[in-house]
């Protein structure tokens, strides 16, 4: 049994890239939070984790100007996010399968209406070890899909995960400004959530017995129904992130690790103007040491 902080049972700790950037590649789930979670052995190698953890997100609302904003206001957390995970680990690596099932709830209080909508999520990982090549040497694989997995993904859609707006889009009420359009008769409120997927693949190979390398490459797409919630609602939001991460990391002595990388990123956004798309790069380069008893 465990009760408290820790690593979300959704992250896949087998598989998680070597990265001397804290975040890592995008396409994984990086989030640590409260949580109770009760564990159990099944068979030689296998085992099961069921947890209730912390539920939080934001929606994405219209406000009075008819822009989409992102709030807190008006959310009600009736049920934790529920996750089941199965581990195999064996000689020859790992394997991570888990599943996610959330409740999103918003009080629009002027109004009277309620809105809420489900959110799921499945993850799978594979680490296969390469003792052939040299000792250490591996490979992985992430892959993470669902509805409404918010800040579970890094690069996810973020306060586009869930978005509140009316229901009749063919109405003028959509885009009234003035009052909030969620309060104009004819609304009909209602919820809906982003569509995401991603993944990371990658690996690690030792030059010497303390000098390494990893490589990654991380994806992650976001779809969002535009004729369901009209194209204000999803203006600047990202459409796609990609990442690459190579890095070299040498211990010179023993708890004593120096890492040096170098990252690239490419990001996909909904435009300012409706119908078309932003686009952008970045890369870094990091230097870190760490000291580990």
């Amino acid at each position: 049994m465990l009760a408290g902080q820790a690593w979300s049972n959704f992250m896949d700790k087998d598989t998680y890239a070597d990265t001397v950037d804290f975040f890592g590649p995008v396409g994984v789930e990086f989030i640590r939070q409260a949580q109770n979670r009760y564990s159990t052995g099944l068979a030689e190698g296998l085992s099961l984790d069921l947890e209730a953890e912390n539920s939080e997100f934001l929606t994405r609302t219209l406000n009075t100007a008819a822009t989409a904003l992102a709030a807190n206001a008006g959310i009600v957390d009736i049920m934790p996010d529920f996750i089941a995970a199965l581990r195999q680990r064996d000689s020859w690596g790992a394997i991570n399968v888990a599943g996610i099932g959330r409740h999103f709830n918003t009080d629009l209080g002027a109004s009277g209406d309620v809105v809420d909508s489900a959110g799921w999520g499945f993850h799978a990982g594979t680490t296969i070890k390469l003792p052939f090549i040299a000792e250490g040497d591996k490979i992985g694989r992430i892959f993470n899909a669902g509805q409404g997995l918010g800040r579970y993904l890094t690069g996810g859609p973020g306060s586009g995960t869930v978005m509140v707006h009316c229901n009749n889009l063919g109405s003028s009420t959509q885009n009234l400004s003035g009052a909030s359009p969620l309060t104009n008769p004819g609304c009909n409120p209602t919820m809906s959530v982003a569509t995401s997927w991603g993944g990371v693949v990658g690996g690690t190979h030792k030059w010497t017995s303390n000098l390494y390398s990893n490589a990654y490459y991380g994806h992650t797409s976001n779809d969002y129904d535009v004729n369901a919630v009209g194209a204000r609602m999803v203006r600047v939001l990202t459409k796609s992130t990609d990442s690459s991460d190579a890095n070299i990391l040498w211990t010179p002595v023993a708890a004593v690790t120096v890492g040096f990388e170098y990252m690239h990123g490419w990001i996909d956004t909904v435009s300012q103007t409706a119908g078309t798309e932003g686009s952008g790069t970045a890369s870094c380069f990091q230097l870190s040491m760490n000291y580990g008893l």
